[in-house]
């Protein structure tokens, strides 16, 4: 290890460029011809100790295993055809917004000439800022909708996403505020069935996915976005591992 730590670059930023250098150097020329399908996800690795040399080496957030500090990464890759194809990774400063490290992941997938066809983002991005990042790039995306804040007490109508999600499969269209901005998305009701591993008896799960110039059929959509798990399955791995 203490031969690994002494050839490796003195600086996190400079690892990262020659990182990113190594994912893409033998990209095929063909890949270029057409707009793919990008995966990013924000992946926070609990971490109990003290920082090696800078405070920014740790992201905070909320209590997860026992701590609120992290070493925080965000990836970019291509899921085609069952396999996945990292394409950027970036570290995540202490302070670092979501839509800073956003936008560093697409001008790194810009810089190297590849066209985006949509973006498929985990639940961790459903917030104002980066949905407005998103249009504001002119970028499709579609991600799961993630439903904040209390429950209305009995007897009261629901509202917002909470009524969307009372309704049968179908598109609707939602507002989200935040301040004083606010952005419009289409919230895509759909269903899947999973057997419950308990009992072993089938179950009905509602999802809500938020759109954004992604057309389709519930099934489709829902289908659209099962695409990405791959990379959920290699962080766990990679957990495991640690």
């Amino acid at each position: 290890m203490t031969a690994l730590e002494e050839g490796l670059p003195k600086t996190l930023s400079v690892l990262e460029r020659r990182l990113n250098d190594t994912l893409t150097g033998r990209l095929p020329r063909r890949m270029r011809r057409r707009a793919w399908e990008v995966a990013i996800d924000w992946h926070l690795q609990p971490y109990s100790g003290e920082p090696q040399k800078s405070r920014n080496e740790l992201y905070y957030g909320q209590p997860k295993q026992g701590t609120t500090k992290f070493h925080a990464y965000a990836t970019a890759c291509i899921v085609q055809y069952g396999h996945r194809y990292t394409l950027a990774l970036t570290w995540v400063r202490r302070h670092e917004s979501m839509v800073v490290v956003l936008r560093r992941l697409v001008a790194r997938i810009r810089e190297i000439g590849l066209k985006i066809k949509r973006v498929l983002l985990d639940r961790a991005f459903f917030n104002v800022p980066v949905i407005e990042f998103l249009q504001a790039e002119n970028l499709p995306f579609l991600m799961p909708v993630a439903i904040r804040g209390r429950a209305p007490k009995k007897g009261r109508k629901l509202t917002g996403l909470r009524w969307i999600k009372s309704q049968k499969a179908g598109w609707y269209s939602h507002t989200m505020k935040s301040k004083k901005r606010q952005v419009t998305v289409s919230v895509c009701v759909n269903y899947r069935r999973h057997r419950n591993r308990k009992d072993r008896k089938q179950r009905k799960q509602k999802l809500l996915f938020a759109a954004w110039r992604v057309h389709g059929s519930p099934t489709e959509i829902r289908e659209c976005y099962r695409r990405r798990f791959g990379i959920e399955a290699s962080f766990r791995q990679g957990a495991r591992t640690t």
